[in-house]
C-alpha cells in the first residue's frame, strides 16, 4: 500500500490548466496555483520556444518550472505550458517573474488582459 502513491504519480499525466475565475486567470501546474489579476497583469505574445529547463520539469506536453527563452530581456521565464515550441506563446507580467503560457487561443487570451480604451 505504500507504493500506491508512487505508482499514481509516476503514470498520471500532469497538465497544466488556465481558468478565468472572474477578474483572474487562474494557472494550476502540478505543484502551484497562480493568479493573474486582469488589472495590472502585461501580456504580450511571442513565437520564441522555451530553451533549455534550468529548475522544474519537462516531459512531453508538461513545462513547469525556470527556463532559458530568448523572448524576454533577461532570458529567463517560468513556464507553464504545454509545448515548448508552441506556434505563439503568451507572456504575462504581474510585478514579478514573466510567465510563459501557451493556452489554445493566446491571441484572444492577451485581448483579454489589454484593457478597454
Amino acid at each position: 500500500m505504500p507504493l500506491l502513491p508512487l505508482v499514481a504519480f509516476l503514470f498520471s499525466r500532469p497538465r497544466v490548466r488556465y481558468l478565468l475565475d472572474g477578474d483572474a486567470l487562474v494557472v494550476r501546474t502540478a505543484g502551484t496555483t497562480t493568479r493573474f489579476p486582469r488589472a495590472g497583469t502585461r501580456a504580450t505574445l511571442t513565437t520564441v520556444p522555451l530553451g533549455l529547463r534550468l529548475f522544474g520539469t519537462a516531459l512531453p506536453g508538461y513545462y513547469s518550472g525556470t527556463f532559458s527563452t530568448g523572448a524576454v530581456p533577461g532570458g529567463r521565464v517560468q513556464a507553464a505550458a504545454g509545448s515548448s515550441r508552441p506556434a505563439q506563446a503568451l507572456l504575462l507580467e504581474a510585478g514579478g517573474p514573466t510567465f510563459y503560457l501557451t493556452p489554445q487561443d493566446p491571441e484572444t487570451l492577451a485581448a483579454w488582459f489589454t484593457p478597454a480604451p
